[in-house]
């Protein structure tokens, strides 16, 4: 024990009480005890406090701050550089790093001075040692926070480079499509020409070729089509949506042409999507059905429309379509009544009484042919559209003073 340790094991003026370490008063009598040892051990500590004291204070820089930084440094073109160098004479990312690491040093010097002296005593040595302590997590803190203030630098800046290709490359499509919207496709494909990011400009070809393919679908050139699609190359992520629209063009332009047979061998034989062969089969049974009822084969229409799957939201649209068809041909024929007895199949209301004005105006029209003006009025007071009712009491009024 050395010569400090030892005067800080005193006796009690007043009662002769042993007493030891930091305290100054004592525990058996409450006497204040002032020693020239007990007052060079405050000031020691004191300093080392003043240390760890000295090194909170200095400036703590922070992830948010350093990312405030990057921004303005980023967003304003390097001219916030220039107003913290040149005006403010200022490092743009100053964290104070050389007075924090002189306070830190100042610190251990302190914390082994104190633990030199009067390590030995057990709460002068839990006191220095939760003075190391809150150094060492002061400092790494600060370690840290240069990992990750590097690592949001980096990653900022990475974004703007980032961000300025993204704008450039969106403003070369916005160009691109100004273009392909005015129909300038040869000048767009000279534009994408000098594009120099190549998958920017791989993208644009295609885009190009797209609006082509459409261009002569459209037109009904569907060869020509194909070959342009053709020259797309398979490793383009945009070539299976840009075949399923030209298939299914080709199933329609079968579908067209009463190829039925063939539009399904088409379509079987398609390597794609099992609910994507569905829907195209789905067009073709649309197809037959339609060419069964206008060609007077309801028969066979509502046949194909009885096997349609019963979760087909179509189903009922398609069997008032065909009564529709069927009614178009009897009123053609002036087979009036059977023309009612059909509108009765029509699932939809308002399908069915639409059909009904148009049966009854046909009847109107017939006796007024007839010159049965009086019945025809009788039948004209039946139609609830007024405009229709209308229409038809004129032309019986009409008729009825010609044949006067």
């Amino acid at each position: 024990m050395n010569a400090i340790e030892k005067e800080l094991v005193v006796k009690c003026p007043s009662c002769g009480e042993m007493i030891t370490g930091l305290s100054r008063v004592c525990p058996s009598c409450d006497a204040v005890i002032n020693t020239a040892a007990t007052n060079q051990l405050d000031a020691e500590i004191s300093e080392l406090d003043d240390a760890i004291i000295a090194i909170r204070t200095v400036y703590q820089p922070n992830t948010a701050n350093t990312a405030l930084k990057v921004l303005l440094c980023c967003g304003t073109g390097g001219l916030y550089i220039i107003y913290k160098k040149l005006l403010k004479w200022e490092h743009v990312f100053n964290t104070d790093k050389e007075l924090f690491y002189t306070r830190v040093a100042v610190a251990e010097k302190e914390i082994r001075t104190s633990r030199m002296s009067y390590g030995a005593n057990k709460e002068i040595a839990k006191l220095i040692t939760d003075s190391e302590r809150e150094k060492n997590n002061l400092v790494a803190s600060r370690r840290k926070f240069v990992f990750i203030g590097r690592f949001v630098t980096v990653a900022f800046f990475a974004f703007f480079i980032l961000a300025q290709k993204i704008s450039l490359s969106s403003n070369e499509y916005l160009k691109v499509d100004k273009m392909l919207r005015a129909g300038k496709v040869k000048e767009a494909k000279e534009y994408v020409a000098t594009v120099k990011n190549e998958l920017t400009r791989a993208n644009l070809e295609v885009e190009i070729k797209e609006t082509e393919i459409n261009g002569l679908i459209k037109e009904k050139k569907l060869a020509e089509a194909v070959a342009v699609f053709n020259t797309i190359s398979d490793a383009d992520t945009a070539k299976a949506r840009i075949k399923k629209t030209i298939t299914t063009v080709q199933v329609k332009v079968l579908i067209d042409a009463k190829k039925f047979e063939e539009a399904k061998a088409f379509v079987a034989a398609l390597n794609v999507k099992e609910a994507y062969k569905l829907s195209l089969l789905q067009l073709i049974t649309y197809g037959e059905i339609e060419t069964y009822a206008s060609n007077g084969k309801a028969d066979l229409a509502y046949a194909m429309i009885n096997g349609l799957d019963a979760a087909d939201s179509t189903k009922s649209e398609w069997r008032d379509s065909v009564v529709w068809m069927e009614v178009k041909q009897l009123l053609a024929n002036e087979k009036y009544d059977d023309a009612l007895k059909k509108v009765k199949l029509a699932s939809n209301e308002n399908v069915r009484e639409e059909l009904i004005e148009k049966i009854v105006a046909g009847q109107v029209n017939s006796l007024i042919t007839a010159k049965k003006f009086k019945k025809a009025r009788q039948r004209a007071d039946l139609i609830r559209s007024y405009d229709l009712r209308k229409s038809l009491n004129d032309k019986i009024d009409f008729e009825e003073k010609i044949s006067n």
